[in-house]
């Protein structure tokens, strides 16, 4: 799985003082980032399904995992991919190259595809359009950024801020 993570400044200095923190506050904290992970979700949903790339099969989309993890002096919550599933996930994130590769059919017996060229050919002849071959090479690609995780969290991160100052207030107020 993917993750994004968020590194606090003064982390040790926080970790001792959440050790002390009162448990009224400590679940106030958890029901909060219970709250964050799914609107953070959300967004994350949001971009996966047309503001940053569109939906074809689903998978990435249906891959979304959220977890939110106690320990004895943190509370935290993350959002991602599961990337043995949706190994193509990094390269949209990310960016990045493909090799160049064989592509061969799963499940059938040939590969059916139509160009330009055998569009036009097919039309003017009255012939069938497809062109059917056992494979073919692709040359590989260079893929452009499309983050839908990162940018999701730059999105929400104020959100967050103010989720965990009411959380904390919350929590002291009881």
């Amino acid at each position: 799985m993917i993750q994004t993570t968020v590194v606090i400044k003064g982390a040790q200095q926080l970790s001792q003082r959440l050790l002390r923190m009162p448990e009224n506050v400590r679940r106030s904290m958890v029901r909060m980032m219970h709250r964050a992970s799914l609107e953070l979700f959300g967004i994350v949903q949001r971009k996966l399904h047309g503001e940053v790339l569109k939906v074809d099969t689903g998978l990435l989309s249906q891959s979304q995992n959220r977890r939110v993890s106690e320990g004895p002096a943190q509370v935290s919550a993350s959002v991602g991919f599961n990337k043995r599933t949706v190994p193509y996930g990094a390269i949209h994130e990310f960016g990045g190259k493909t090799a160049p590769h064989e592509i061969r059919p799963r499940k059938k017996k040939a590969l059916a595809f139509v160009t330009a060229r055998s569009a036009s050919t097919a039309a003017l002849s009255g012939g069938d359009p497809r062109i059917v071959v056992k494979s073919v090479q692709h040359p590989g690609s260079v893929m452009p950024e499309r983050s839908f995780l990162r940018s999701s969290l730059r999105e929400y991160a104020p959100t967050a801020r103010e989720r965990i100052t009411q959380a904390v207030q919350e929590g002291i107020a009881k």
